[in-house]
């Protein structure tokens, strides 16, 4: 799904002529420094120094356990490409019992061999839950990936983050904290890795305003966010920030364009205000009025 977005060479300005291309080539240099060290960042995340699979949840225990609300459940991680095929019927059939009719009411579409490759990516990592206990019963699963923001647009572009592409439980077990208890976990696993969002996306259509409602206000700080999307797709992006240093920045750029909003209706309002009195001067000056 992620494609590279290639990168024009900067020419080299000259000192001459004003806005050269130094600083562009400068900058271009800078992006690329960047986007460099965001895939080093995520490969240490996918893989061990001997090239392995990690297990990003491993350094959470406690919460791979959930004994709340009558239950009693394990979760455990698996790469997409390393999933038992034993669950792999179980996981497709959950996804598409729980979302098929949303992605084509939204527009977004469904086809059962691309979700199927998908879910089974070796990119794509697993936490499985199932039942503590007899035959460990798989009841719900989560699907994300360590990318960048850009993927929406196939683009190598944007922070760092885990992209959530499927949370979906078995009946039985939704309405008991257990989706809430999973964010909260991967949520863990993004800041471990010092990435900079964790993000999901839900269809654009009226069955899925619940799961909308989920990110939005029982979860906290997450928000919409369809920067990375097309117009048209049939999507929603939700994403929570986690680096304080971008939301301290978007906070001063926020509060930077309110300051200019202002200045500027300010400005509009002494205009019409000089206006009118423009306008009852020219009145009293009138032969009418003499």
């Amino acid at each position: 799904m992620l494609k590279c977005k290639g990168s024009a060479k900067g020419g080299g300005g000259s000192k001459s002529r004003k806005g050269g291309g130094g600083s562009t080539t400068v900058k271009k240099e800078r992006k690329l420094q960047t986007q460099k060290e965001h895939l080093v960042l995520l490969r240490s995340c996918l893989w061990d120094d001997a090239g392995k699979d990690k297990n990003p949840v491993a350094p959470f225990a406690p919460f791979l356990q959930y004994k709340r609300n009558g239950l009693d459940l394990t979760l455990d991680f698996f790469s997409g490409g390393k999933l038992p095929r034993e669950l792999r019927g179980w996981a497709f059939s959950l996804v598409k019992e729980n979302i098929e009719q949303a992605y084509d009411a939204s527009g977004y579409g469904w086809d059962d061999a691309d979700k199927e490759s998908e879910l089974f990516d070796k990119a794509a990592r697993l936490v499985i839950v199932r039942e503590a206990g007899g035959d460990k019963k798989p009841v719900g699963l989560v699907h994300f990936r360590f990318t960048l923001q850009g993927e929406f647009l196939q683009q190598m572009d944007g922070f760092p983050a885990i992209l959530v592409y499927d949370l979906h439980l078995e009946s039985a077990v939704r309405g008991k904290g257990l989706g809430k208890h999973i964010m909260q976990l991967l949520e863990l696993v993004a800041r471990k890795n010092k990435l900079s969002f964790l993000m999901t996306f839900v269809p654009d259509a009226r069955a899925c305003e619940k799961a909308k409602s989920f990110f939005l206000s029982t979860l906290k700080g997450f928000a919409v966010d369809n920067m990375y999307t097309e117009d048209g797709e049939g999507i929603v992006v939700l994403q929570k920030c986690l680096d304080r240093s971008i939301l301290l920045a978007r906070q001063q750029k926020a509060a930077e364009s309110k300051k200019l909003q202002d200045s500027i209706l300010e400005t509009l309002k002494q205009i019409e205000i000089a206006k009118a009195k423009q306008a009852a001067g020219g009145k009293e000056n009138s032969p009418a009025s003499k």
